[in-house]
Formats: C-alpha cells, sequence, structure tokens
C-alpha cells in the first residue's frame, strides 16, 4: 500500500466536485453538470437521495432534485465514496474478491449505520447521518484494495478466514500480525480521499482510538459486525456477532427497535443491490 503508484487512480471527476463544493464562485447548473457527465454516479445519487434513508415518500428523479435532498456536504462525502467503491470494483477482478457482496456490504454497513446514528443523535461528533452513510459504504475498502494490489494474498486470506469461519478483517490480522487497518490510511492518503475517510478506514473496527468520532464511528463498527451476522458480509458464510462492550454501550437500542432497523437495512440492500450486482 505503500506504492502510491500502483494503486488505482480516482478520476479527476471527484477532485472537480470537491473544489467545486468549496467554491464560492460554484452554480448549481455547474454542480449538476458534472454529476450528469458520469452516469455512474448520477445513478447512485439517485438511488441515494430516494432511499428510505432520506425519508421520501417518491422516487427522485433528477439530479437537481438529488442535489437539493442530500444537501453540498453529503454530496460530496457520497460522491467519493461511489466513486471510490467503483473503482475498486472494476479492478479487483484477478481475485476470489466478490464484487457484487462487496456492493452489498457497503449499503447494507452505510443504512444501518446512519438510521443509529439519527437514532442516538449526531452528539458532539460534528458528523452527519450522510457522511456516517458515506463512510460505510467505504468501510471495508481497505480489504478491496488488497484484493486488487495482491490477489494471491488476498485468496490466503480469504481461504485462512473460511476454514475457520472468521471475518476477512480478522483473517488478515491473524495471518500478518498486523491490523488491516494499519494499511487503510496509507491507501487513503494516495488515493487522495477526505480526512473523514481515512478516519473511519483507520478505526471503523477500533472506535476507542478516535474518541473524539466515537458515537459515528461507534455506529459503524456495530453495524459492519451485524452485516457478517446477518449474511451481508464479504465472505460467504456468517460470522459470530462480535462487538466490545464500549460500542454496545454507545448503540444501546432497544432490541424490538434494532430488529426493525435490521430488517430496513436488508429491504434495502435487497432492493438497491439486486442479485447480480457487481
Amino acid at each position: 500500500f505503500e506504492s502510491a503508484g500502483s494503486l488505482p487512480q480516482l478520476p479527476k471527476s471527484p477532485l472537480r466536485l470537491s473544489r467545486m463544493l468549496d467554491s464560492t464562485d460554484s452554480t448549481p447548473d455547474a454542480i449538476e453538470g458534472l454529476v450528469l457527465s458520469d452516469p455512474g454516479l448520477t445513478a447512485g445519487l439517485l438511488r441515494s437521495a430516494s432511499s428510505v434513508f432520506h425519508a421520501r415518500r417518491r422516487q427522485v428523479t433528477t439530479v437537481r432534485e438529488a442535489i437539493m435532498v442530500l444537501g453540498f456536504r453529503s454530496l460530496r462525502s457520497l460522491a467519493i465514496a461511489l466513486w471510490t467503491q467503483s473503482l475498486i470494483i472494476e479492478a479487483s477482478k484477478k481475485s476470489m474478491f466478490d464484487a457484487g457482496r462487496f456492493t452489498k456490504n457497503g449499503s447494507f454497513v452505510g443504512f444501518l449505520a446512519s438510521n443509529i446514528f439519527r437514532e442516538k443523535g449526531a452528539n458532539a461528533s460534528g458528523w452527519s447521518a450522510d457522511e456516517v452513510y458515506a463512510g460505510g459504504v467505504l468501510s471495508n475498502i481497505s480489504i478491496g484494495l488488497l484484493a486488487v494490489l495482491h490477489p494471491g494474498t488476498f485468496d490466503a486470506v480469504y481461504l485462512l478466514s473460511k476454514d475457520n469461519q472468521w471475518s476477512l478483517v480478522k483473517g488478515f490480522n491473524e495471518m500478518f500480525d498486523h491490523e488491516i487497518a494499519e494499511l487503510g490510511p496509507l491507501a487513503a492518503q494516495a488515493l487522495g480521499l477526505p480526512e473523514m475517510f481515512e478516519t473511519v478506514i483507520a478505526h471503523c473496527d477500533y472506535p476507542l482510538g478516535a474518541m473524539d468520532s466515537f458515537r459515528p464511528l461507534a455506529c459503524l463498527n456495530f453495524a459492519k459486525n451485524l452485516a457478517d451476522e446477518q449474511g451481508f458480509g464479504l465472505s460467504r458464510w456468517d460470522v459470530p456477532l462480535s462487538v466490545c462492550g464500549a460500542v454496545l454501550d454507545e448503540v444501546d437500542l432497544d432490541e424490538e427497535r434494532l430488529k426493525g432497523l435490521i430488517a430496513e437495512a436488508r429491504k434495502h440492500t435487497l432492493l438497491h443491490c439486486p442479485a447480480n450486482a457487481a
């Protein structure tokens, strides 16, 4: 991951959009035009803006309306997450990496974590629910990049994890006696991802390492573990739930309410990520 030259490169559009959103001279027409120039981004943003996540009673059918629903801050986070996810999917076809599961995992984790975050309140973290959603989309980017850069290593991790019914994160950590979270921030910097994504990649699996963002990270960690348990993880096998006490205390949802949120996340994922999603 230290070899930035071997990393897949983000297209120029995300950087242009980020600069455009920061500029006081930008116009809605210019922002809309840039989004429309990328068909994949256009489709992804329309899906996100139309989802139950945004409490819409009807489909959002235009990019202009999607921008209004999301707002500039959320637009930036979701656009970068969707672009990066597509990059990983396209570049990781030489291993056992399952692109469809990667897409579903990001959708499930993002949707569930953002709704839990809404339930608990933003606290003093400075994060929005939309940013938590975007963080969930890329919560397993380190695994995706491993498949891109070292497909043979990914396959070895995959098989070890399968034999032991572990998550792929645990499989990597056990194989190398290092946390994959150590590698992710290097890749995030090389890809030019915003600091928020660096925080997610570095601390999603261990939220206690970033107490300033503990609430959103706790929601992401809990949702990521539930995805493994509920059949929406990166592996084809279910992984027993393993969440630290501090995260459970922070999330602290009524059992029936949690079941309802999981059901909503499952419905959202199956609706927006069909069986052949890739």
